[in-house]
Order: C-alpha cells, then structure tokens, then sequence
C-alpha cells in the first residue's frame, strides 16, 4: 500500500471500472468470493496480492493506486 490509500477501496473502483464481480474476480484470481469480500474491506495488500490483481486489471501498480490517491484527495 502507498500513502494512506485504501487498497480495497482501489479493487472496488477497478471492479467497478472493468465490470468484473466479486464471484468473477474470485475466479480469476482463484480465490474464494468471501476471500474478495475480504480484500474489499482490506487496508493493504501483500505484494503478491497487488501483482495478481494488477494483471487481472492489466494494470501497473501504479495505476491500481492512483484511483485510491484520487478519492483520498477528492472526499
């Protein structure tokens, strides 16, 4: 995680963004769903985590937390 921002609140905005539920998500990522609910609701995430979610998304990490620093700067 970078700067106090929510890394949860970053997978919520990309989910929104591509369109990929949390059921969808969690097979991608080989995961359980309650496992996705659990990283929604997460702070940080392990850097293994980020990379996953990253290329799901086909994103840098960077862009994965610029979403988050424009919510946090914009309440």
């Amino acid at each position: 995680m970078e700067n106090n921002i929510n890394a949860g609140k970053c997978l919520q905005i990309y989910q929104a963004i591509s369109g990929i539920n949390s059921t969808e998500l969690a097979a991608l990522a080989s995961v359980s769903k309650v496992r996705v609910s659990q990283w929604r609701k997460q702070d940080g995430f392990s850097e293994m985590t980020v990379r996953r979610l990253c290329e799901i998304f086909g994103v840098t990490s960077e862009a994965f937390f610029s979403v988050g620093k424009l919510v946090t700067d914009n309440p």
